[in-house]
């Protein structure tokens, strides 16, 4: 019998979490967590070098296809921690979410008891996490703007007071007053 020797990670995927609500509570983020939409977000920091010690013991799932829909599988560490009261799930519909349970007390008592490079690596990650969400934030912004800029042009209201044109017109009060009449009669027009 051959004996193998089971090596687990320094940082697992549950310090991971656990660091992850507590700096999220220290940066004063949305205690709400998007279960996929924090997976994807992840996602996009794995390879990163310099974050491989926070991301050893998760598995990225990556899709071929479509590389949007690839996420990293954080599903163990984020049931263990609505286990242990760290996260709150949230009931309902659609995506899965969960409310970080945490205070100024439990985030110091994880950070303290979490080696020092680990905690100034997600620190670093956070401070990535929210320059990219501002940065899509801003494009947002212009987006919206550009489409308020775009509903005051011309080619925007004269469609719609053509439309409201032809509503108004005496031949749509008819078609709307014998409109099952005008079907049969035309009916019996293409049967003959």
């Amino acid at each position: 019998m051959i004996k193998e020797t089971v090596k687990y990670p320094e940082f697992s995927e549950i310090d991971f979490i656990r660091l992850y609500c507590a700096m999220n509570f220290k940066n004063g983020c949305s205690p709400i967590i998007k279960h996929y939409e924090l997976e994807k977000k992840l996602y996009r920091f794995y390879s990163l070098t310099e974050f491989r010690d926070l991301f050893q013991d998760i598995c990225p799932k990556k899709d071929y296809t479509n590389s949007e829909n690839s996420y990293l599988n954080l599903g163990t560490a984020l049931n263990a921690a609505q286990l242990v009261r760290l996260l709150i799930p949230i009931q309902s519909t659609g995506e899965t979410s969960s409310i970080i349970s945490c205070n100024n007390k439990i985030a110091q008592e994880i950070i303290s008891s979490t080696d020092t490079e680990m905690v100034n690596k997600m620190a670093k990650l956070f401070n990535l996490m929210l320059d990219f969400d501002s940065s899509l934030k801003e494009n947002r912004y212009y987006q919206t703007s550009d489409a308020g800029v775009v509903s005051d042009k011309q080619f925007i209201d004269e469609p719609v007071e053509n439309y409201t044109k032809a509503l108004n017109s005496p031949i749509m009060s008819e078609i709307q007053e014998s409109g099952p009449v005008l079907i049969k009669k035309m009916n019996k027009d293409t049967k003959k």
